[in-house]
Order: structure tokens, then sequence, then C-alpha cells
């Protein structure tokens, strides 16, 4: 009898640790062939519940640099490519891309938050964001905050490119 159990838990480790090892292969296969069905943008973090950039912005942007979602397999989707795009936008604080086994790609933008509005002597309009960086004023929505006035200038190191109006 105690025999019979040992070698019951020595032929379930072993089934386990084969399964472990087969099974990636087996479900590597199935993943090359799903395609993605469906694109979700979801603008988290969206200022007085108003957004500084629009899902169909987001969309606009992905065309114009040619890159297809939809109708592409999954396994071909890059996930970080798309976050460092995506992370360029000036009005993007983080950008998140999730693919799942179902078909869906996910993108989680987070957006990033004004602290003060300036409004230099050459009646140049800009945004200092909480982690004190430029941040250009956007066409959907004018963010009500303190506004500073006086002789400020743009930093001459901006970091992010103006992604959305770039040609």
């Amino acid at each position: 009898m105690k025999n019979l159990k040992k070698i019951l838990i020595l032929l379930t480790w072993i089934f386990n640790i084969a399964y472990l090892v087969i099974s990636p292969f087996l479900i590597s296969d199935k993943v090359s062939d799903i395609m993605c069905t469906e694109l979700v943008v979801n603008i988290v973090n969206e200022y007085e519940g108003h957004s500084f950039i629009t899902k169909d912005e987001i969309l606009k942007l992905l065309d114009k640099k040619q890159i297809k979602i939809i109708d592409q397999q999954i396994d071909a989707i890059q996930e970080t490519e798309l976050e460092d795009i995506l992370a360029d936008i000036p009005f993007v604080g983080r950008a998140d891309v999730f693919v799942s086994v179902k078909g869906i790609v996910e993108i989680d933008i987070k957006q990033r938050i004004p602290l003060f509005r300036v409004i230099n002597d050459k009646n140049q309009n800009f945004y200092i964001d909480l982690e004190g960086q430029y941040m250009p004023v956007s066409n959907n929505y004018t963010a009500h905050v303190l506004t500073v006035r006086g002789n400020y200038q743009r930093p001459l190191n901006i970091k992010r490119n103006d992604t959305l109006n770039a040609e």
C-alpha cells in the first residue's frame, strides 16, 4: 500500500512537470493564430471630467504613424513600442498597452495634470504640470488653474515632442 502511494505521488509529480514543460509550446501555437478584434482606449484621470486628448486623437495618431492594430495577430503587436509612441504625446503622463488572448488590445492613457498656466509677455500660453514640466495648451479643454503672467520663457530643453501636430 505504501509503495502504491509513493508511485502515485511520483507519477503525479512527473505529470505536473511534463505539463509545465510542454504546455507553453502548445499555447504559443494557439496565441500566434489569435487576431486582434477590438481596440479599447481608456483615458484615465480625466481632469475635472474633461480630457486634454481624446480617443479619436489617439486613433488618428496611430493611423498617421501607420500602426495597424485591428486584424493583426496579437503576438505581432509591440506593446512597448506603442507605449513609447503614446508617451511622446505632450498630454500623456503614462501609457500602458495590454493585449489579451481574447484578441482585445487595451490602451490606458494617464493624463498629465496641469498645476498652473503661464502667459508670458510674448502672449505665449503653456502649462506647468505637477512634475514641473512644460505642457502645451489643448484645443479640447482649458484647465481651470491659476494663471501666471510675466516675463517667463519656455525652457529650452523640452523633452516631449508635440506628436499630435507634427507633420
